[in-house]
């Protein structure tokens, strides 16, 4: 697929950098490293290799992870899993002996090997639960938000990486780092591309090319000229997009990197396939083809066949030809998310973002705390200034007007002080409502579950578990925008026919829950028929478009009722009834029990 392409455009180019032989020194420029395991894996694996061995770094855990780091992010680009496994190993070690943040660096690499070999799921979740188990340390914060950024690219979600993505640019922008720059930039382009959006993406593609290229590291530069030559194809400038390719790849063949030789290739084929130069595109493709064989990076390989497919169709190739690559194809499987392994995914992800969230608030709130005390001291300076003004009549005029200016810079200090208030206030509301909706989101939806059992323990509740019915083919047909504006209608829908004194809360996804407190069960069944009538009436396209209407399924399941006894098992039975509704046809209320 066109996406996983573009996702390996990301793989690893945040990870690494140059060492000096090891041999002859006692210590290694990492700045100087990151950037040659970025550009030359395999000189980044052996001289990683060889400072490891002569024990550089050996009484500066930190910096012995940071080498480690940017070395494991050579092994995967390379890829190398021999020496990924020592990375990894390396890192246990150092979190075994106490070094906060090597654990969640070895769950980061693992989690990319794992997604780059075709389990998306697995390798989301690694890469989650060491996101969530980093220390409070900006610069490993900044390690997460990248990373979430590009294994979310990689899995084929990019719309999920996208805020994580903009977020690690404007922490790098922070610094003033260039180079770094260059790669936020890149990663940014990435998920914006695999998300459709290429227009946005194309300027970003540019930036980072510049940006890489004044920093003398033209691997890197040549790299970006890829990603920008997979948007230039896209939006149907083959020329542009055949000229970036062939840079694109002298680049890579002057790094000996046979991935992304290979990567670069599939451009130029289908940049030639695009300018009707099938001929030229058969002997790209084939070269590529023959280049992957023996190396273990089964989304690439993929996606040669696939445009070897497409030159194959042009030049007017028989059935039992396209059947034979078509074969091979199949044999890759899907690059989807494993559905067993997606509420792991949304559970960790908004863990991770309550925590990112939580930290931002105390940051302010501490900043907060810093001024009061600045004000305190400074009141307690006008009122030490004012006493001495007093007793120097003579002086009164000077005095007077030293302390109007402290008196208007603690007015000022005061207005500043209020402004961080506002700000952590608004942070706290995020952390309980959807962005999209604005509707409660899940961690409001189960503190008011969890109270309302405490409180009220008898009922009768009910809680209804709403989804709409096929959503995928509503943002797949029709774009992510007008999925965005179906979501947004049913909440208002949801939210304007719920309960009195209820709460009505975006799950996740296209899924919503309606909490009635107080409502028996012919009450409750009542409601879910209302709102289903109510959501089914909808009118949902606008001038222009054609007719759009959707449908939802319910699930009812009241409290306390046999074997529901606490919120955890009355949202499980809730949700086991809805799958009953959408096993029975959907557009249909299902009663738990």
């Amino acid at each position: 697929m066109r996406n996983v392409l573009r996702g390996l455009f990301v793989v690893w180019v945040v990870l690494a950098g140059l060492a000096l032989p090891v041999a002859a020194v006692e210590t290694i420029d990492l700045a100087a490293y990151r950037q040659l395991a970025a550009s030359d894996r395999a000189r980044g694996i052996r001289e990683g290799r060889e400072a490891l061995a002569a024990g550089v770094f050996e009484d500066a855990p930190r910096e012995r992870m940071k080498l480690l780091w940017y070395m494991g992010g050579a092994a995967i680009g390379a890829p190398d899993e021999l020496a990924l496994r020592e990375v990894v190993q390396h890192l246990e070690a150092l979190n075994a002996n106490g070094q906060q943040g090597a654990a969640s660096l070895a769950g980061f690499l693992r989690g990319a090997r794992l997604i780059d070999l075709g389990q998306p799921g697995e390798g989301l979740v690694e890469v989650l639960a060491a996101a969530n188990a980093l220390p409070d340390d900006d610069e490993l914060r900044l390690i997460g938000a990248s990373e979430l950024c590009r294994a979310y690219a990689s899995a084929g979600e990019p719309a999920r990486g996208v805020s994580h993505c903009q977020r690690h640019t404007r922490l790098v922008q922070a610094t003033g780092d260039v180079a770094a720059l260059a790669r936020a930039y890149y990663l940014e382009a990435s998920v914006l591309s695999l998300s459709g959006n290429l227009q946005a993406a194309i300027p970003l593609w540019r930036k980072a090319r510049e940006g890489f290229a004044n920093a003398g590291l033209a691997a890197l530069a040549g790299r970006a000229s890829g990603g920008l030559a997979v948007d230039l194809n896209g939006t149907g400038d083959h020329a542009g997009a055949l000229e970036m390719a062939r840079e694109a790849i002298a680049a890579a063949t002057e790094a000996g990197n046979a991935i992304s030789i290979s990567i670069a290739e599939r451009q130029e084929a289908e940049a030639l396939l695009g300018l009707g130069r099938h001929g030229e595109a058969r002997a790209v493709i084939d070269r590529a083809l023959a280049r992957m064989e023996g190396l273990d990076h089964p989304p690439t390989l993929r996606e040669l066949l696939q445009v070897q497919r497409e030159v194959l169709v042009a030049q007017g190739a028989t059935p039992p030809e396209l059947a034979v690559v078509d074969a091979r194809i199949a044999s890759f499987g899907s690059d989807a998310t494993e559905p067993a392994q997606s509420g792991v995914i949304d559970a960790l992800e908004q863990r991770y973002v309550q925590r990112e969230q939580e930290l931002r608030i105390r940051e302010l709130e501490q900043e907060n705390l810093r001024k009061e005390l600045e004000i305190e001291a400074a009141r307690q300076s006008a009122q030490e200034q004012e006493q001495v003004a007093r007793e120097q009549r003579l002086m009164a005029l000077v005095w007077g007007g030293a302390t109007l200016a402290l008196v208007l810079l603690l007015a000022a200090a005061g207005w500043a002080m209020s402004a961080q208030r506002r700000l952590a206030a608004s942070l706290k509301d995020q952390a309980y409502r959807d962005g999209l909706t604005r509707l409660p989101n899940r961690r409001a939806l189960l503190e008011r579950v969890q109270s309302l059992v405490a409180r009220e323990p008898d009922g009768p509740h009910a809680l209804l578990m709403v989804d709409i019915d096929h959503f995928k083919a509503v943002n797949d047909g029709r774009g992510h925008l007008v999925g965005d504006r179906v979501l947004a209608r049913v909440a208002d829908c949801l939210a304007a026919g719920g309960p009195a004194g209820g709460l009505v809360a975006r799950l996740g996804g296209e899924e919503f829950v309606v909490l009635a407190p107080g409502m028996p069960g012919e009450r409750a069944r009542a409601l879910a028929e209302e709102l289903r009538r109510a959501v089914a009436g909808l009118e949902l396209s606008v001038p222009g478009e054609p007719d759009l209407q959707v449908t939802i399924s319910l699930g009812v399941a009241l409290f306390p009722a046999p074997g529901i006894g606490d919120h955890t098992s009355w949202l499980g039975a809730a949700d086991t009834a809805l799958y009953a509704a959408k096993r029975e046809g959907r557009n249909r209320v299902a009663i738990a029990g």
